[in-house]
């Protein structure tokens, strides 16, 4: 077995989630995005796309590493997911992946 430094290289993970629900012009929470990792490979899918994370390091890095392209749709905040400053109705779909 070869062990690489990226995560899920054959791109399950997303794959998973586009056909889990529709992403489709959602509107799109992701709490706990880290450096972007997974927000970045359904962005481009969503209406918008907003990543939360306690860690403002890995937020840093998300955007560093975020496509130019995806600028006017992917933005991110630092929040912690029990104290989200959203109201209720704001997004059509919430990830909570790799968090726990």
């Amino acid at each position: 077995m070869i062990i690489t430094g990226e995560l899920d290289p054959s791109g399950a993970e997303p794959q998973a989630l586009l056909e889990a629900a529709d992403f489709n012009d959602a509107r799109v929470l992701e709490i706990g995005c880290g450096k972007g990792r997974l927000s970045f490979r359904y962005a481009k899918e969503s209406r918008a796309v907003l990543g939360v994370d306690p860690e403002a390091k890995d937020l840093a890095s998300a955007l560093a590493a975020r496509p130019r392209h995806l600028a006017e749709r992917l933005t991110f905040v630092r929040a912690a997911a029990l104290e989200l400053p959203f109201r209720d109705g704001s997004f059509d779909i919430a990830i909570f992946a790799w968090s726990l």
